[in-house]
């Protein structure tokens, strides 16, 4: 045995030292983690015992920093895995996402009866079987559906499939994700295609190919077809709109990189301060630039086409694998005209009620789109 690894604990056994449990805690988790030698099975496994005897008597941030240092571990016994991983979340989530020593059964007792906040870091694990996603959905939480579909490792049963899809009809942000991530057998795309938005029928088309139906792709060819036309027709009405609102000059101006310009008309639309406009037509996230075009009757393909070129995200105006393009036309796509008008008026009384992000590549080089 080597001596060296055992000097901190050698000295609770002087005469005298008082025994501080979190110290002792932390001495036997460097056993397992420090130093060049590896340990025997007989000093892991006395490790392991002396640190599960412990553990439920040492304070919060002693068993903080234990569950950090061996939440990876393979060789922690399955008793102690499920104590860390059981315990307050800011303990348990290391071992909740790495933990190879936590089953399936272990998982779903932990889903069952611990917090969402448990059962969030289970979504992000590298893999979740179709037993435990199945587990997850029964409690029919946004946030658990969101994780899950945006996790590669997650896998899904046929049902599990069915109640993301019923679930992605009434959360727009599901949609794009549960698509791409090939989760919904083809013939339930027939069920998606008529409620679904261009964006997501887009990628529909894309992701499922030659595999759909053939009533599915008519069906789907057909909604393509409609939404062009109910395009057009928008945009023949935003165009005469654009001749008295003066939009039709700022987006003249963000087509051809006359950024001042684009500034000058924006703050003539909005009534805003410069420092304001600068938050509404530079914001990554897109929803002030949102807000100002619904308000004043842009389409959702040229507003596309405004956020792409203003983020520098080419082809402009098409669909993008980006989180914050999906997220801004997710949030244009809910934003009524008099939601829109009523935010402006806020934001002309308090304009430091506009909100910051961070800007996008236009802002940030101070460079022009490119054309």
């Amino acid at each position: 045995m080597n001596q060296s690894r055992w000097t901190r604990l050698i000295r609770f056994a002087e005469p005298g030292v008082p025994i501080d449990r979190g110290e002792l805690a932390d001495a036997v988790s460097s056993l397992c983690t420090e130093g060049d030698d590896a340990l025997s099975p007989s000093e892991i496994a006395m490790a392991y015992e002396i640190l599960g005897r412990l553990y439920p008597r040492i304070e919060l941030a002693v068993r903080r920093r234990l569950a950090g240092t061996i939440a990876g571990r393979a060789d922690v016994p399955g008793n102690l895995a499920t104590l860390m991983a059981s315990d307050a979340i800011e303990i348990a989530h290391p071992v909740l996402l790495s933990s190879p020593v936590l089953d399936d059964e272990d998982l779903e007792d932990i889903i069952t009866n611990q917090s969402n906040a448990h059962r969030l870091a289970i979504c992000q694990r590298p893999e979740v079987s179709v037993r435990i996603s199945d587990v997850l959905l029964t409690f029919d939480d946004d946030t658990i559906c969101l994780a899950l579909v945006r996790n590669p490792g997650a896998r899904f049963s046929e049902n599990g499939a069915l109640k993301l899809l019923e679930r992605a009809e009434h959360l727009a942000a599901l949609r794009l994700p549960l698509v791409s991530r090939h989760i919904l057998p083809a013939r339930l795309i027939a069920v998606m295609v008529h409620w679904a938005d261009d964006a997501v029928r887009s990628a529909l088309a894309e992701t499922y190919g030659d595999e759909l139906p053939p009533d599915v792709k008519d069906a789907l060819k057909q909604a393509v077809r409609d939404v062009r036309k109910e395009t057009e027709a928008s945009e023949t009405h935003t165009i005469e709109a654009f001749l008295s609102s003066g939009v039709e000059a700022m987006v003249s101006a963000v087509r051809n990189g006359k950024m001042p310009q684009a500034e000058a008309e924006v703050a003539r639309l909005s009534r805003l301060p410069a420092f304001a406009v600068s938050r509404v037509l530079y914001g990554a996230d897109g929803e002030g630039l949102a807000v100002l075009c619904r308000s004043h009757g842009v389409s959702m393909p040229l507003f596309k086409e405004l956020y792409s070129r203003l983020n520098g995200i080419v082809p402009f105006g098409h669909c993008q694998p980006s989180r914050l393009f999906s997220s801004a036309l997710d949030f244009f796509s809910r934003l009524s005209a008099k939601e829109a008008d009523a935010i402006l008026d806020r934001w002309r009384r308090n304009p430091e009620h506009v909100r910051t992000s961070q800007p996008g590549p236009c802002r940030q080089q101070g460079l022009p789109p490119a054309s």
